[in-house]
C-alpha cells in the first residue's frame, strides 16, 4: 500500500528531501529505529526519524533548527505511523 505526499518545509533537508519533494511512503512496513516516516499526531503529519526513548518516541528532524519532537508514553494512543519513506520524487 503505497502512497505519497508533497513534502511542505525543511525539516529534512540534511536527508536530502527538500521542500516540494514528493515523499513516497509503504503503510504496510514497519518502522526500523531511526527510519524516515510520516506520522499523524493531534491531526498534523510531520515527516521525521523515528527513535525509541524511554517507553516513548522521539521524531528527529534533519535539521538543527528544528528540536526533537518526545513523545511520552501516554501520548502514544495518539500518535499514528502513516507509512515509512521508500522513495523521493524531485519534480524541479
Amino acid at each position: 500500500r503505497l502512497f505519497a505526499l508533497r513534502v511542505r518545509g525543511l525539516s529534512m533537508v540534511g536527508a536530502g528531501i527538500l521542500d516540494g519533494d514528493i515523499a513516497v511512503l509503504d503503510a504496510d512496513r514497519e518502522p526500523a529505529e531511526g527510519s524516515i516516516a510520516a506520522v499523524v499526531l493531534d491531526d498534523e503529519a510531520t515527516l521525521k526519524r523515528l527513535y525509541h526513548s524511554n517507553g516513548g518516541l522521539r521524531l528527529v528532524a534533519e535539521n538543527a533548527a528544528f528540536p526533537d519532537r518526545n513523545i511520552t508514553r501516554d501520548r502514544l494512543p495518539f500518535l499514528r505511523v502513516a507509512g515509512v519513506l521508500v522513495g523521493l520524487i524531485r519534480t524541479r
